[in-house]
């Protein structure tokens, strides 16, 4: 079980996730705006879809079991991507349904997953899959060794203080 110390800062986490979730959304989706002009509206979308997902997908694998792993964080950052395809095509839905007349959501929802699947699988996925997992790893490996260690010391320090103030 985890101290209250601990747990906060494992809260405190998902801001960061959803940070770094943002910066690096935002680089791929300008540079994929200026590699191909007619999927700038894509690229718009790719950015709160990955910010919602990295946050979701951080706070089930990370802070609501209070376990943290370079594995989980990994996990959480490729999941987050593989979620963050299906919800970017989600949020692109209503334009996509006005400007391109398509008939229904249902084949929306179906083209969005058929599209997560053919990216999963190529190389530029596995490069998406290598940017979350490594950005979901490396948080997770700076709160394993820098943050959660100082924050159980502090708490161990009170612990041993209000010891001695009770004796």
């Amino acid at each position: 079980m985890t101290s209250n110390a601990t747990s906060e800062h494992l809260r405190s986490s998902i801001l960061w996730s959803a940070v770094i979730a943002a910066i690096l959304s935002s680089l791929v989706a300008y540079l994929m705006s200026a590699a191909i002009p007619s999927f700038v509206g894509l690229a718009i979308a790719a950015v709160p879809a990955t910010i919602l997902s990295s946050i979701l997908f951080w706070w089930l694998f990370i802070v609501r079991p209070q376990r943290v792993s370079v594995v989980r964080g990994m996990l959480a950052g490729i999941v987050s991507i593989i979620s963050a395809l299906v919800l970017m095509w989600l949020f692109m839905g209503p334009y996509l349904l006005v400007t391109q007349q398509l008939p229904d959501l249902l084949l929306l929802l179906a083209a969005s997953i058929g599209f997560t699947l053919i990216i999963c699988v190529t190389p530029l996925g596995w490069i998406f899959f290598a940017i979350g997992g490594s950005a979901g790893a490396l948080l997770a490996w700076y709160l394993e060794r820098c943050v959660l260690p100082k924050a159980n010391m502090e708490q161990q320090a009170q612990q041993t203080l209000s010891m001695l103030e009770n004796w």
